[in-house]
């Protein structure tokens, strides 16, 4: 998976390079056991203890030479010669890929043998995310996670369509429209939920038909794509019509591979 990284110092060799990146051979997840994770714990008492875990092992892994990153914390990075490994926190959790796959390997033997953890197997689900790596790269999706969502609102034997809005559609208040089911609605979608109307959940509705044609396209993270940093936004003046507010839009590609993208009111 194509990442970069700065893992803390402004020395060279703790910089991950592109090629780094794209010789990146495996990743993997591994989680503590179900009865380390404190399940039947209080809210207050888990967050206790997903501190306390995450200081113990962030100790851990600096000690064994790992570096930490300055803006994600939660991340960890380690050169050797000319391979790299990355390790990622998230909650019990934890992702880890190298550009070596035998470091993988011994990772999950030091972690198993120091914390107990457990579950180590190359990830192909997290975060109701797909994903899939091949030789060529790696294709993140959520078809799964999309058929759920219909299914749960009774919308999986809906006719799918190409797009998820009509250009010549105006969605407003609708002060004269018909009331909508609170439930179903709410159960769709946030927005305009204070007074939703038939017409709001009929767009909603647009929305998840679009999903069910689009479950099958994810994102394409191909091995060896350019690393130029291209960021394209835009900006409305005052579009809303029931607010007056400007909605704010920008993504962002390391060469062909979408990495960030928002839509802001």
């Amino acid at each position: 998976m194509a990442m970069i990284v700065n893992s803390g110092d402004d020395e060279p060799d703790n910089l991950v390079t592109r090629d780094d990146c794209l010789r990146a051979e495996q990743l993997c997840v591994m989680g503590l056991p179900h009865d380390v994770k404190g399940s039947n714990s209080g809210t207050s008492e888990l967050g206790s203890f997903h501190r306390a875990w995450y200081e113990r092992l962030s100790d851990f892994l600096i000690e064994k030479g790992f570096k930490i990153g300055r803006v994600d914390t939660t991340l960890f990075t380690q050169k050797m010669d000319y391979d790299l490994f990355v390790c990622k926190v998230y909650v019990d959790d934890i992702i880890f890929g190298s550009t070596n796959e035998e470091y993988c390997k011994e990772f999950g033997k030091m972690m198993a043998k120091k914390f107990e953890m457990s579950m180590i197997s190359e990830i192909t689900f997290f975060l109701e995310f797909q994903i899939k790596q091949l030789k060529e790269g790696t294709f993140i999706y959520q078809e799964k996670y999309t058929r759920d969502l219909l299914k749960r609102l009774k919308m999986d034997d809906c006719k799918p369509i190409g797009t998820p809005m009509s250009t010549n559609t105006v969605l407003d208040i609708d002060e004269s429209g018909v009331k909508a089911g609170y439930h179903v609605y709410l159960c769709m979608c946030a927005r305009l939920q204070a007074d939703p109307k038939e017409s709001h959940l009929s767009m909603v509705k647009r929305i998840l038909r679009y999903l069910k044609h689009t479950t099958s396209i994810g994102l394409w993270y191909p091995n060896g794509a350019s690393f130029e940093l291209l960021g394209y936004s835009d900006l409305d003046f005052a579009g809303c019509r029931v607010e007056h507010k400007s909605t704010s839009e920008g993504f962002y590609f390391l060469g062909r591979l979408l990495v960030s993208w928002s839509s802001k009111k």
